[in-house]
């Protein structure tokens, strides 16, 4: 009830609103294979130096979508902290090579109270095994998409939490993404600021406005999915 009185409040479409409570309804006849998938995935974590776990109860949904994975190559985060995103792609999706863009500065809004020194060694350990597919750039997003010039299939945003910076990264995000391609991006209802208009829901409603050929796959507790399916519109 609460998240749906946020969708109200951020005043998202009731398309939107329709396909979260879709989602939330097929949960409930696949509370197992959801447990299942969930508590492998964290029996695989605790070998790995993890301090925060905001991903793991993501798989089951990421898992539902891996027809966009299968058979492609090219996966780009923007926000990698400790790296149990990119780990899940990396374990899961073997031909898949993963790009990861993490300042890990406190200038990236929600890093403020970490150590994130510590948190950038328990990447680079966390990731070892698979450092024959996996491109570190520690770089703030808005420098890597200056320079960039790759395309990619699978997008995922879980970088500054603040609407302007959301919608930054949403935009360079989709200018980079193939067609076809799925975009994620993270912490839906996060409600860090008192203003309604700083979260990052506003950022990705705002983002939204200037594409039309798109399909929203779903949105979940956390995440929203969305598909590219032509060419985007100018941006304002």
């Amino acid at each position: 009830m609460k998240k749906f009185l946020y969708l109200i409040k951020v005043n998202i479409n009731l398309k939107l609103i329709f396909i979260y409570f879709r989602h939330i309804f097929f949960l409930k006849f696949n509370k197992n294979l959801r447990k299942k998938i969930i508590k492998d995935y964290r029996i695989f974590l605790k070998k790995k130096n993890i301090t925060q776990d905001w991903f793991s109860h993501n798989t089951f949904d990421w898992y539902l979508e891996k027809k966009y994975f299968l058979g492609k190559r090219n996966y780009l985060e923007i926000g990698s902290f400790e790296g149990i995103s990119a780990m899940y792609v990396l374990k899961e999706f073997p031909n898949i090579s993963v790009t990861c863009v993490d300042a890990w500065s406190k200038t990236t809004d929600g890093n403020e109270v970490f150590n994130l020194k510590t948190v950038e060694k328990n990447f680079d350990y966390n990731t070892q095994k698979f450092n024959r597919r996996i491109k570190k750039i520690k770089k703030l997003s808005s420098n890597f998409f200056i320079s960039n010039k790759n395309k990619y299939d699978v997008i995922y945003i879980d970088g500054s939490h603040k609407a302007d910076d959301v919608f930054e990264d949403c935009k360079n995000a989709w200018i980079f993404l193939k067609e076809d391609g799925l975009l994620i991006l993270d912490d839906f209802f996060w409600k860090k600021y008192n203003d309604i208009n700083e979260n990052v829901a506003y950022g990705i409603k705002k983002f939204l406005k200037t594409i039309d050929s798109y399909k929203i796959i779903k949105l979940t507790k956390y995440q929203l999915f969305i598909k590219k399916i032509n060419n985007e519109k100018k941006y304002h």
